[in-house]
């Protein structure tokens, strides 16, 4: 083999090892972005959830509180007839 050939060889050798080792480096670095979106997420899906579960549990609250207001509304109403009854009555004494 000639000196210029042999040369030429071995620059494209190490021009071949030098792409690899940027290549390897570059999947790493990718791979290392794939975990950390991964995390973030299961994380945002934990969060989501979390989340899901305190808008059903304030949901039930609002019924019940909806629920304990119609009462309250029903027995001042009843409260007021009754009332208004009475002052009635009583002037017709």
């Amino acid at each position: 083999m000639s000196q210029p050939f042999l040369l030429l060889t071995l620059q494209e050798a190490k021009d071949a090892l030098e792409s690899r080792d940027r290549y390897m480096e570059e999947m790493a670095d990718t791979a290392d972005a794939i975990e950390m979106a991964t995390l973030d997420k299961e994380m945002a899906e934990e969060r989501a959830e979390s989340l899901q579960q305190e808008v059903d549990s304030l949901k039930e609250k609002v019924e019940e509180l909806t629920m304990d207001l119609e009462i309250l509304k029903h027995e001042i109403e009843e409260k007021g007839k009754y009332e208004f009854s009475m002052v009635g009555t009583a002037f017709r004494h």
